[in-house]
């Protein structure tokens, strides 16, 4: 009887091969927000369908980028507009992309407040294989304090990207008519 291990592994490269033939794209899939309950989103990955997703390299080392704080995400959970400035009440998002995903990979957020103490904490096991965009979102009732805040993202607990941001309390202008 041939181990699985090796069935899957002689799959994976069938795969590769079939797939080497024609261009590939890498799939953006949006992460799903943290709240202050610390709900994580496991982020979205590709796998190996016909539709072009990229197939993950065979033994290759999974890697946290494209870390960026912004305000909304795209339907494909890639970040929409990158921000560094919040009013109090909006929420917060961090989006992260993993390249060469592993189902027992953890991405875990902290969220730091001005004073340096841990505002919030969450993980969220990937459960899948391949590469896509994660996210976590932090929002507080009544809102965030005014400061500057640290966002550190860890890569199954070690430290791989981090961020900042400020929350201003002071109001937009408004439009003289």
């Amino acid at each position: 009887m041939i181990p699985r291990r090796f069935l899957a592994a002689a799959a994976a490269a069938l795969a590769l091969a079939v797939l080497s033939c024609r261009e590939q794209t890498v799939p953006q899939s949006p992460p799903a927000p943290i709240s202050d309950s610390a709900r994580p989103t496991p982020a979205p990955v590709a796998g190996t369908g016909a539709s072009g997703e990229r197939v993950p390299t065979p033994g290759g080392t999974p890697a946290l980028g494209s870390v960026t704080l912004t305000k909304s995400v795209k339907a494909d959970h890639s970040p929409g507009e990158a921000a560094s400035t919040f009013a109090p009440n909006e929420t917060v998002i961090v989006t992260y992309f993993l390249a060469d995903g592993r189902p027992e990979n953890v991405v875990k957020v902290r969220w730091i407040a001005p004073n340096g103490a841990v505002l919030n904490e969450a993980s969220s096991t990937l459960g899948k294989v391949g590469d896509g965009w994660g996210e976590f979102r932090v929002n507080r009732q009544p809102g965030l304090e005014p400061g500057t805040y640290r966002v550190e993202l860890y890569l199954d607990e070690t430290k791989a990207g981090e961020g900042s941001f400020t929350v201003d309390a002071t109001p937009p202008p408004t439009a003289t008519p």
